[in-house]
């Protein structure tokens, strides 16, 4: 996350009709139901806070507390964990840490690769709760590479700048003002984690082109259901699978549902906690059984990716491991163990001769952290 992305993040965009410009400041949320919770009242006056002895925990603990606000409400120990997993595997793939639609050289720094715009973003927007940590934990660092990298204050910072994104996310993408959406329908969670990362344009970009695609409806008007579709039809860019695996790391792994629309379907996607469960439904569309093959079966293969070379040529192998068994017109569950982390796909399949007609068409669910 560059330099040059965090401005942009700060900056108020024209993009969509009803944005407005937002530098993280508290806000009345209307009320819904959030995944991460429901909103929290902000707390009276200046309570003494009891030393926990965990930093993480006292970081989202005193921001909610103090923020009443929808990018508080949706903060959490686990998201600010998948926060600092997802910016080590983003690393780890890409040395140079450079986000390319980012301007400039590499300047972030610290668990949560946070840089200089970002901290102080931070030290503006949350000064009451800075106080209020430094009471529970110790004195705060005083230069931003000290606050990004110390082992307690990079929690804290990492929390506040996460809350501060999916705040400026509501703000862009479903202000109040214009709101006919609810902020989970327009899936305002991954865009916040997308604004964190410093990929502002390329999330807007992503929701503009699907608004064209549904008969040209409003931007605002996009959900992350229509998101995620376009995400499985095979137009996405390189940089939109690379925050969809950003983003879906963040909150804990991949998670998302698939169609059967083939006699085989594949779908390409990162291991990283040892494990995958994958929920199948055959033959049935919108939950409405087809009966066609009903009792028979189909199978569901894992492949795990793997680099490969042969007469001093190097290419992209596959390892594999047992396929699972499913019936058709049956929900079933079958889980994979001890999976070594990196890029893996599924593969659902009919069972040699045992399966009619040629097409196998229902839907299914991946969870890798569970």
């Amino acid at each position: 996350m560059s330099d040059e992305s965090q401005k942009i993040q700060r900056q108020a965009l024209s993009a969509e009709p009803g944005e407005t410009q937002s530098e993280g400041k508290s806000m009345s949320a209307p009320a819904f139901q959030l995944k991460a919770g429901t909103i929290q009242a902000k707390t009276a006056g200046n309570a003494p806070i009891q030393r926990a002895g965990n930093p993480l925990a006292d970081a989202v603990r005193i921001i909610k507390s103090s923020n009443a606000n929808t990018g508080s409400s949706y903060l959490s120990e686990n998201l600010v964990r998948g926060i600092i997993e997802a910016e080590g595997e983003f690393l780890r793939n890409n040395p140079l840490n450079r986000w390319s639609e980012s301007l400039g050289l590499s300047d972030t720094i610290g668990p949560g690769q946070l840089g200089e715009p970002a901290i102080n973003d931070v030290d503006t927007n949350y000064a009451a709760s800075i106080t209020q940590f430094a009471a529970a934990q110790s004195a705060a660092p005083t230069s931003w590479q000290a606050k990004a990298t110390d082992p307690t204050w990079s929690y804290f910072y990492i929390a506040a700048y996460l809350a501060l994104c999916i705040q400026r996310a509501e703000n862009t993408f479903n202000p109040a003002a214009t709101r006919t959406l609810s902020n989970d329908q327009i899936g305002l969670l991954d865009i916040g984690i997308a604004m964190y990362h410093g990929a502002f344009e390329t999330i807007r970009a992503l929701r503009r082109r699907v608004a064209q695609e549904n008969n040209g409806i409003a931007p605002q008007a996009v959900t992350g259901d229509m998101v995620e579709s376009e995400m499985r039809s095979g137009t996405e860019t390189a940089d939109e699978r690379s925050l969809e695996q950003y983003t879906q790391l963040a909150q804990g792994g991949f998670d998302f549902t698939f169609d059967i629309n083939a006699a085989m379907t594949s779908r390409r996607f990162q291991i990283v906690g040892g494990k995958a469960k994958i929920t199948s439904l055959g033959n049935y569309v919108n939950a409405v059984p087809l009966n066609a093959g009903r009792g028979t079966t189909y199978k569901i293969r894992l492949e795990k990716f793997a680099s490969a070379s042969a007469h001093g040529m190097g290419g992209e192998g596959t390892n594999w491991y047992p396929w699972r068994v499913y019936t058709v017109g049956r929900e079933q569950v079958a889980e994979w163990t001890g999976l070594p982390k990196g890029d893996y796909r599924f593969k659902v399949e009919k069972v040699e001769d045992s399966f009619t007609p040629d097409v196998l068409r229902g839907n299914g669910k991946v969870q890798t952290m569970y």
